[in-house]
Order: C-alpha cells, then structure tokens, then sequence
C-alpha cells in the first residue's frame, strides 16, 4: 500500500502525538510493526451491500402482499372520510350525530 507524501506527513505527525502522550502504546506499537513487518497486506475483500429496496428485502410475493394490504386501507380510508359528511350516511331519524348536517328546526325553537 502506497501512501502520498501528505498522508504520510499526517500519520507521521499522529505518530508523534501518540509517542508523546503514551510511551507504552508506542513500545506496543513498535512491537506489532515488528512482528508484521514482513508479512504481505491482506487482499481487499468485495463484500456484499445488504439489499436496500423493500422490495428486495421481501421478495415479490410477500411485496404483493403487502402493497395490496396497504391499497386496501387506503380504500377504506377513502370510504370513511367521503361517505362521513354525505347525506346518505346520515340516518334521517338521528341528524344531530351526523358531521355537516344542520341542525333539525324543532331544536332551535326550543328555548
């Protein structure tokens, strides 16, 4: 492994700091670098990014599944928000408990 000019100055530079503040991990360091130095740099291993899609994670069956499970309550969702404020939705014998509806005229004579 080939290091440029500059990263060499900033590890050298760490070195230092290290070296100063903490004698024993130097004389550690310097025994590890010792030991290793003739041995060749492990190859860099390809490893495998974790799929990130859903659809990925899932496969397509269970995605299927899951999206029509989702586009089902979306559906109810829909039904129950439009049908609460409509007229047919409200029974004509109890109009107060409906959303939107007016209030029955008999109700607003009473004193």
């Amino acid at each position: 492994m080939s290091l440029s000019a500059r990263d060499r100055q900033v590890l050298d530079g760490i070195a230092g700091r290290l070296a100063g503040s903490d004698p024993q991990l130097t004389a550690m360091m310097a025994t590890f670098t010792r030991l290793t130095s003739a041995e060749q740099m492990p190859t860099r291993e390809k490893i495998r990014a974790a799929p990130g899609r859903l659809y990925d994670r899932l496969g397509p069956s269970r995605a299927a599944l899951l999206l029509w499970l989702v586009m089902a309550v979306a559906a109810v969702a829909v039904a129950l928000t439009v049908g609460r404020g409509s007229p047919a939705a409200c029974p004509a014998t109890w109009p107060a408990g409906c959303v939107g509806s007016p209030v029955p005229h008999s109700a607003a004579l009473l004193p």
